[in-house]
């Protein structure tokens, strides 16, 4: 993922990683839940 990809715009390498943050804040997000689902 690190490597850079001489044929993709800055663009959709910036999308790409847009996408991955939003995927991991919504995997955080549900985790959190979880965890105060369990606790209750």
């Amino acid at each position: 993922m690190l490597a850079k990809q001489g044929g993709d715009p800055p663009g959709k390498l910036q999308l790409a990683a847009a996408v991955s943050n939003a995927d991991m804040l919504i995997r955080n997000a549900s985790v959190s839940i979880e965890l105060l689902d369990s606790s209750i």
